[in-house]
Parts: structure tokens; C-alpha cells; sequence
């Protein structure tokens, strides 16, 4: 077939460049070093750039989670349009804001590790721009469809950019919509509708102004680990607790709603050709629910609580009878909703004095079992500018400033009283430590017994207020064979509680503005790049990085009270690597070697302690870590035609220090116990410590490709559950024996493989009247072999059974990666 008549030599729609719109034009130090009578200079290296690991991580390694270098999200940074978009309550970026928006997102430039940076001052997992500016958008309409089996079956989208036009106007904007009842998972539906608009306008040649609207609301069934034995049980690795018949229809009790929309607004000034000035300023808002089922004095509703497995059963008969149950009725491994509605519509109750008001007696069906919903509400104000210049024919200068203020309130919400009348806002562990004390019984003491109806808030409100202000300077220096770079940052952060209700077991420490607690981060980095020639390069660089610590690590209960750990210190970061990198027209090679140390972590668990038969606060310190390893990525074109990839991510994390716990009652400030945690040498849990992948491609002269990858994992260890290593848990227990070594063994998952095959088809209508109309047909497969075994997440669960002493009583929790998915997909853009 001729490919000339019809048909046009491009793979996928994000394969072929981003159009170029009319803006400023920019000379870069190369060029003005180039134009000189100087030596001549070897190219520098760009350090804006797609990391091969980084993209392995993303699609080959993603059943996983595999975690590049082991780093966790917070070590990673994100912008758009020239404003940061990390959480200051958890570092993390906003992702849920731009779900869905691929055609959107196109425009991205990514710095890996801790490399020169024109954007910010970066962090260890490096830097990811994403410019979603109206000019910087394709000219063109676009729309397609999807089908898949995966978390959403149907996918729609339109898309549309005019460029600029004669008056320097550019308009962009996009809808798309994915949905899906059922996939793997019973009951994990999935509803997500994503928008997006922007606008740009030129003043002159020294100015853009560039206004972006965009959001996602979501609304996911929830899927809950599994223990190895309900899987058993039911045959079925995804297994999912929080649903049940409810009137013949599949009701979920865990859902995630999530909308939080973004404003961003961006001046980009141009005052010469060397020098540029990008001002951007944001707004974002909206929450983030998570429903679940809640109970007042009742048996625990979930299927999977361990005192209703076989596995808990007294004796041999009794297991075989639960075990034969489990097989034959399918009811008693769901949410029973008949039986949580008949025993509210039973529950006929007198509360006195409701609401605090004397003699407001009220009688009613009082709910003892609810659906409720955790409430994250969100406002936040950023403003960034960055300044880039030369200086010289040698030097480039970058600084910028920046400031951050948000608030997180949080709060529980009524969402379902399940045919009562209402729900009493009573503590009923405060109730059992303390009977009869009706103060400490309120969560709300300032409104006693409250009667709490759909949609009230109820358990506990308050709000976490942060603010940022931060400055980074950095100077590359570039040279004929050698690139040089050096920068600082600095930052003050401060944050504080406010509590809006009056919790009755902390009368005097819940309600109000708590301390303000404030901290001070720097940061330094330097490195230099010998450019052997243009295609060889030598690299080396350092980065020292001081960050304060996450609020949710300070408070011990901000759910109920003020309290804050005592000795809060910042953490420290430090890392180096070293690597070479070829570039030939045939061949492509990246080796490099890292060590990072990250010294003083903090972190509080809360969770139900077996031994103080209690909630507790678990506040650990003196956390270390020492990530180290190589990684290599080759691409090598064998013929024209057909290119090889290979990716190797080899490294050892592991925690280098005994931790300290300070463990707190939860509905007391009683210090139960002080410990060491004897974590030392153990094992970063939770993401594969070695990964591997190749894939081979094949691009036909006719317009389309055929790929496939194949990926193995290994090393990837269970979380240790800290309760278990320490003294108590080995009270009594002879060292060395094969209790002693079972109950501080950590588990080690085993070895994992994933086989994907994608294929891609463009052509161009065939018809004058459609004579700029493209159409692409992608397909994609992923996990071809169907390992169902996969175990994608897990998490020891917080409890050890001080009596037995066996870590077995309260088995891991798991997640299991999906069997065979796949994606097809059609695409239409007109140019």
C-alpha cells in the first residue's frame, strides 16, 4: 500500500510533537555561546527530559507500585503553569484535580533527581512541569472513545484548541467522561467527569497572560484489602468486604468523592531575548470524602472481622462449619444491609435532654449503625514567580520566590442513617473507660446528646491551617567541555490546629487555635557534567535538604485535641549520584549510581493496642533511612524499523536506626509507654526493590507500530508492623528459638512477572471533504498472561497478640494487581 496517497507516518497522538504556538522567542546560552568566535562547544545535556526509569516506573512496573529509588510521592514535585502543586498538609501533589485530562497534558518537561532545574529548586524524586496553557495546546478538535475492563469501562472525550489568532488570542478547553459498573472488583463503580478551559492573550511581545480552569469530580467504589484467608475462602483474590445486597441491587459501603477543582492564572514576561519572568498565581478548593460503614454499641457489620473467619473459630468443628459456609452462602461474606436497617427500625430509644436543652426529651428509632463520611475540605492560595536569565555567554541564572497558605478542615458527616431517625453524638469508648461520666461521653460537650441527622456533622471538626514561604537561587555555568551548577533554597512553614468543638474527655485543649508550630528548611545542591563529546557525558551531583515535618506527624489526636509531640525536628535528606549517558543515532544508554539518607522522620499511628486494651497514639522518632542502587536504560535501534528498550532498577532500602515510640491513650493524655522500636536493617516495605523490563517495537512504514514488554520484580518486602519489635512482644520468649525468629521475621513477597502488548494505527481520510481528518486506533493489553497473583499493596495490620505471642492472629491485608486488562481505543482529530 502506498503510504504517500493516504496514509501518514505517525504512531499515537501523544507521539507527535506539541505545536509550536506564536510566542516569544527565546535564545538559549548554547546559541549565544554558538554565535561567538569561541572554542567550540560539546552540547549540554537536557535536563528537562523524559527519565526512561521514570517512564518504566509509570507503565511497566505499575502493577506493583513500584516506587522509583524507593522514594515515597512526597519526594516528588509537581507544577502547572508555573505554580507549585504539593499539598502542605501531606507533600503530596493534587493528582485528582487533572484525572482524566491526558489530551491536556501533553506539554510536560521532567528533571529527574536532584539536576538543574529552571523550574524550582527540586527535591531527591525530582521535578515534573506540565504546561497547560491555551497556546501551548495542538490546534486542532479531537474526540474519541474507549472501551476497557479496567477501572472504568467507557471513556469519552472532546477536546479543542484554536491556537493563536490574528490578535493574539488562544482558546483551549476539554470534557471528558469515564464511567464503569463492575470490573475485577464487586461493586467498585466508577463515575469520573473531568473539564478544562483556558484562555491566553498576548500584549505585545514582551507579555502572555494565560488563565486555566480544570477539575475532576469522582465518585469510586472502594475496594478493601483481603486476607489471604478470605480469599481462600471465596476463591477470589479480589474479594471485596464493604459491599452486599441491598433490594437485589450491589450497594458499596465504601465510596471516594472527590472534587477539587483549580484555578491558575499566569503572567509570562518577557523583558529581552535572554530573560524571562513567569508570575503565577492559584487557587484550589473543593474536598475529598471517604465513606464507611459506623456503629454505636453493636456487632461490628464487616464480613471479614477476624472473629467471624474460621481461622478465630474454638475448636476443629466449629472452623469446618464456618469453612463450609463461607463456601455455600455467598451472603455471609457481604455487608448484611437487611440486617443493619431491621435492627435500626427496631431500636426504639429516649434520649433526655437532646441537644443540650433541658426537658427535650425525644424518643425515637435511634440508628446504631450508620454510613458515614469523612470530610477533607480544602482552600488554597499559591503565588510563584521564577525568574530565568544569562548572564555573560557562560552563565545562567535562576530564582524564584514563592508563597503558600491552606486549610484543611475535617470533619465526619452523616450520609446515611439506614432507616433510623438519627444518630447520638456520644464517644462510646469514652462511655466504656469511663461509665457514667456523662461529660466525657460528648464529643461535642457544648451541645450534649446531640441528635445528629443526615448530612450533620458529627465525632469530631476541626482544621489544620499551614503557610509557606519559600526562595531558591541557582547559577549554571557552562564551559566547552564542562557544565557546572550550584543552588539554595530556604523556606519557613508554620502551621496550627483549630478545633471546632469542644471534645469532652480534652474540655480545655480541643476547642480554639492551638500553638503555632513553626520550622525553618534549606537546602543545597551543586554538580558538574563532563561532555566528553556529543555523545558521551560524565555527570556527578550532591544535594543536602532540610524539610520540616508533616503535620499529621506532630499532632498525636487532632481529631480530638491540640496535642503535639514534644521534640518535632526537621528532616534531613541527603543524596548524591553519579552516572554516564551515550547518545548515538543508533544506540541510547543511561547508567547511574545513588545513595540517599534520610535522618530524624517522624510519624504517628493510631490504632487499637491489644495489650492496654485501648486506642492509642503511637508517636514515632528517629526514623532513618539509607536508600542506595544503580540503574540502567539502553534503547538501541536494530534496524530502522525496530528499536529494543531495557530498564534495570536494582537498590537496597533499608531503616538504619532504632526508632523511639512515645505511646499516648487516645481518650487520655496518659503516657502508656516509651520503647525502642528495633527496626534497624529492616526493610523499606511496599514497593519492589528490584525491577526490571524489556520491549521491543516494531514502527511500519505504513503507519503503525506493535509493541511488547515484558517486566520482572523482586525483593519487595512486607511493611513491618512496629508493635512486634519491640521488647514486649518478645517478653518471655527465649532468643533464637523459632517463635523468637518467627515473630521478627519480615515477609518477603515473591518474584513477580507482567507481560503487555500494545498496537497503534493512524491514518489520514481518504476523502477531500476530510482532508484534515486523522483518525488513530490504539490497543493495549496488559498482564497477557493473567497472573492473578500479583500482590499490587499490603499492610501488617496495627495489632499483635501480646498473650500468643504470634504475628499470625492479625494476618497482612492485601491487595492483588489485576489479571488480563485491556484498552482499545478510536480517535478523531481534525487539524
Amino acid at each position: 500500500m502506498k503510504t504517500s496517497a493516504i496514509f501518514a507516518c505517525i504512531l499515537l497522538p501523544f507521539a507527535l510533537p506539541a505545536q509550536v504556538p506564536d510566542s516569544i522567542r527565546l535564545v538559549t546560552l548554547e546559541a549565544l555561546q554558538q554565535s561567538e568566535e569561541t572554542p567550540v562547544y560539546v552540547s549540554s545535556l537536557l535536563t528537562a527530559s523524559r527519565d526512561p526509569v521514570a517512564a518504566a516506573a509509570a507503565f511497566n512496573f505499575s502493577a506493583v507500585r513500584f516506587k522509583q529509588r524507593g522514594y515515597d510521592a512526597d519526594l516528588l514535585e509537581t507544577g502547572i503553569n508555573g505554580l507549585p502543586m504539593q499539598s502542605l498538609e501531606n507533600g503530596y501533589a493534587f493528582w485528582s484535580s487533572w484525572s482524566g485530562l491526558n489530551e491536556m497534558l501533553l506539554n510536560r518537561q521532567s528533571v529527574a533527581g536532584g539536576k538543574s532545574n529552571s523550574f524550582a529548586f527540586g527535591l531527591p524524586g525530582g521535578f515534573t512541569h506540565i504546561d497547560m496553557r491555551a497556546g501551548k495546546q495542538r490546534r486542532q478538535t479531537a474526540t474519541g472513545y474507549a472501551f476497557a475492563n479496567r477501572q472504568y469501562t467507557h471513556r469519552f472525550y472532546y477536546a479543542r484548541a484554536t491556537g493563536f489568532n490574528s490578535k493574539g488570542w488562544a482558546l483551549a478547553y476539554s470534557l471528558v467522561s469515564r464511567t464503569g459498573s463492575n470490573g475485577y472488583v464487586e461493586a467498585a463503580d466508577y463515575n469520573s467527569h473531568s473539564y478544562y478551559a483556558a484562555v491566553d492573550k498576548k500584549a505585545g511581545t514582551r507579555h502572555l497572560f494565560s488563565l486555566a480552569v480544570f477539575g475532576a469530580a469522582t465518585r469510586a467504589g472502594r475496594q478493601a484489602a483481603t486476607l489471604q484467608q478470605t480469599a481462600q475462602l471465596t476463591n477470589n483474590n479480589y474479594y471485596n468486604a464493604y459491599w452486599g445486597y441491598q433490594d437485589g441491587r450491589k450497594r458499596n459501603s465504601s465510596y471516594s468523592i472527590v472534587h477539587q477543582p483549580q484555578l491558575i492564572a499566569t503572567h509570562d514576561y518577557h523583558p529581552n531575548s535572554h530573560t524571562s519572568v513567569i508570575t503565577a498565581l492559584g487557587i484550589t478548593t473543593g474536598s475529598r470524602k471517604v465513606t464507611g460503614l459506623d456503629w454505636y454499641n453493636a456487632a461490628d457489620p464487616r464480613p471479614d472481622y477476624y472473629r467471624y473467619l474460621p481461622g478465630y473459630a474454638a475448636n476443629a468443628a466449629q472452623r469446618t462449619q464456618l469453612e463450609k459456609a463461607w463456601a455455600e452462602d455467598e451472603e455471609i461474606s457481604q455487608v448484611n444491609w437487611n440486617r443493619l436497617y431491621a435492627v435500626n427500625r427496631a431500636n426504639t430509644a429516649t434520649i433526655y435532654s437532646a441537644d443540650g436543652m433541658a426537658g427535650n426529651h425525644i424518643t425515637g428509632l435511634r440508628s446504631l449503625y450508620i454510613v458515614q463520611a469523612a470530610v477533607n475540605r480544602i482552600f488554597r492560595l499559591a503565588a510563584n514567580s521564577v525568574l530565568n536569565t544569562h548572564v555573560g555567554r557562560h552563565a545562567a541564572f535562576t530564582a524564584g520566590i514563592s508563597y503558600q497558605r491552606q486549610q484543611n478542615r475535617r470533619f465526619k458527616q452523616i450520609n446515611d442513617l439506614l432507616g433510623g431517625d438519627w444518630f447520638v453524638d456520644w464517644n462510646q469508648f469514652a462511655e466504656r473507660d469511663d461509665p457514667g461520666n456523662n461529660q466525657v461521653l460528648q464529643n461535642n460537650l457544648d451541645k450534649p446528646n446531640r441528635l445528629v441527622r443526615q448530612g450533620e456533622t458529627f465525632g469530631y471538626d476541626y482544621s489544620l491551617t499551614f503557610s509557606q514561604a519559600a526562595g531558591f537561587m541557582q547559577l549554571v555555568y557552562t564551559l566547552p567541555h564542562v557544565d557546572l551548577f550550584a543552588g539554595g533554597n530556604i523556606s519557613r512553614q508554620q502551621y496550627f490546629r483549630t478545633g471546632y468543638m469542644r471534645n469532652g474527655l480534652f474540655a480545655d485543649n480541643s476547642l480554639g487555635r492551638s500553638a503555632t508550630h513553626a520550622f525553618t528548611g534549606y537546602g543545597y545542591k551543586a554538580g558538574f557534567t563532563y561532555k566528553i563529546n556529543g555523545r558521551h557525558y560524565a555527570y556527578i551531583q550532591a544535594a543536602v535538604i532540610s524539610r520540616p515535618p508533616l503535620a499529621a506527624n506532630v499532632y498525636l489526636s487532632p481529631r480530638t485535641r491540640n496535642t503535639a509531640q514534644a521534640n518535632a525536628v526537621a528532616e534531613t535528606i541527603q543524596t548524591a549520584e553519579a552516572g554516564y549517558l551515550i547518545h548515538a543515532p543508533r544506540l541510547s544508554i543511561h547508567a547511574s549510581a545513588y545513595i540517599t539518607q534520610m535522618k530524624q522522620g517522624m510519624k504517628v499511628l493510631s490504632f487499637y493496642h491489644d495489650e492496654y486494651r485501648n486506642f492509642v497514639n503511637y508517636a514515632l522518632s528517629n526514623i532513618n533511612k539509607w536508600h542506595g542502587g544503580v540503574e540502567l536504560a539502553a534503547e538501541a535501534s536494530v534496524t530502522p524499523d525496530i528499536t529494543f528498550t531495557a530498564v534495570a532498577a536494582v537498590g537496597r532500602y533499608y531503616y538504619n536506626s532504632r526508632q523511639q515510640a512515645l505511646v499516648t491513650a487516645d481518650n487520655s493524655e496518659e503516657i502508656l509507654e516509651k520503647a525502642t522500636v528495633y527496626s534497624k536493617n529492616y526493610r523499606v516495605g511496599n514497593t519492589p526493590q528490584e525491577a526490571y523490563s524489556a520491549g521491543i517495537t516494531y514502527r511500519s512504514p505504513d503507519a503503525w507500530f506493535i509493541s511488547t514488554t515484558t517486566s520482572y520484580t523482586r525483593r519487595q518486602w512486607l511493611e513491618a508492623n512496629p508493635l512486634r519489635l519491640t521488647a514486649m512482644a518478645t517478653d518471655n520468649v527465649s532468643p533464637g528459638s523459632d517463635e523468637f525468629k518467627d515473630i521478627l521475621q519480615q515477609t518477603e513477597w515473591p518474584a513477580q512477572y507482567t507481560v503487555n502488548l500494545f498496537a497503534g494505527y493512524t491514518c489520514k481520510a481518504p476523502y477531500k471533504r476530510m482532508a484534515n481528518t486523522w483518525m488513530t486506533i490504539y490497543a493495549g493489553v496488559n498482564n497477557l498472561l493473567n497472573n492473578t497473583r500479583i500482590i499490587s499493596g499490603a499492610y501488617e495490620q496495627l495489632r499483635f497478640d501480646f498473650e500468643s505471642k504470634s504475628r499470625h492472629t492479625y494476618p497482612p491485608k492485601m491487595w492483588y494487581a489485576q489479571g488480563t486488562t485491556f484498552y482499545l481505543s478510536i480517535n478523531f482529530r481534525f487539524q
